[in-house]
């Protein structure tokens, strides 16, 4: 059964849910989303796997400090997550925003991961959301969102392939989200990927990801790219997937998942 908690960090109180035994595994999910929307990935890896789910800063019921929604910032709080539990040989696992922190740690902390798991992570040529007034309007579909009821989001998020508890999850999220992360000083891509997968090393890393045609944010070029950088790294392509592949294709991704990991 999962349990949830707080630990107390500088600026931050940070939520997480955890349930399972061995070897760590951290979950960060994407933008407007919380850890319960990992949904049945988390579910099964728990079965084998020590699962934290984390709510991002600003999402969930972590709470939201005016500023640190640069990379760092999120990074730094996997590292206090890392230091409060005593975790060791940890495995990073994330979706979207939550795989661009994951790449981050690994890149700065190398030494406290051991495996990390992308799953269709934003790769652009240059980072993203640096500017106010671009945040601002990127976010827009998240403000709209915010206009609507829980029943009118769960409508909008049902997907034939998704679980009636993600599609909940996914649409409580959304309400949940605070308006600093399209303010002055909100979430900023600032994903320098190239340079982060160059300095994980020989660290196994797993490219998940889907369609292009389906909301995919990875190209193929940006697969073969990545695979010429990283030293041991492997891409699986998830066919009948967009962005949220893990949700999509649930037992081709779990299955990819865990064959990786074991």
């Amino acid at each position: 059964m999962w349990q949830d908690n707080f630990i107390e960090l500088d600026d931050l109180r940070l939520h997480y849910w955890r349930t399972g035994s061995g070897r760590p595994v951290v979950m960060l999910h994407g933008v407007s989303d919380n850890g319960r929307c990992w949904g049945r990935t988390g579910d099964a890896l728990a079965q084998e796997f020590d699962v934290i789910l984390v709510d991002q800063r600003a999402h969930g019921q972590s709470s939201a400090p005016e500023t640190g929604y640069l990379l760092d910032d999120y990074a730094s709080d996997v590292y206090g997550l890392i230091k409060a539990l005593n975790l060791s040989d940890l495995i990073l696992v994330g979706h979207s925003l939550g795989a661009s922190v994951s790449l981050r740690t690994a890149s700065k902390y190398p030494d406290l991961i051991s495996r990390v798991v992308l799953i269709d992570p934003p790769m652009p040529d240059s980072p993203q959301n640096t500017d106010p007034d671009e945040r601002y309007e990127w976010f827009g579909w998240l403000r709209n969102f915010q206009t609507q009821s829980i029943e009118e989001l769960i409508e909008h998020h049902t997907t034939p392939n998704w679980s009636e508890n993600e599609i909940r999850a996914m649409a409580e999220s959304k309400h949940q989200v605070r308006p600093v992360l399209w303010s002055e000083h909100g979430t900023t891509l600032d994903t320098y990927w190239r340079d982060e997968m160059r300095k994980v090393g020989d660290m196994p890393v797993l490219l998940i990801y889907g369609e292009l045609e389906r909301g995919s944010a990875v190209s193929p070029e940006n697969v073969h790219e990545a695979m010429s950088i990283l030293q041991n790294g492997k891409a699986v392509h998830i066919k009948n997937a967009g962005h949220i592949v893990h949700l999509d294709q649930f037992e081709a991704t779990i299955a990819t998942i865990l064959t990786f990991l074991r």
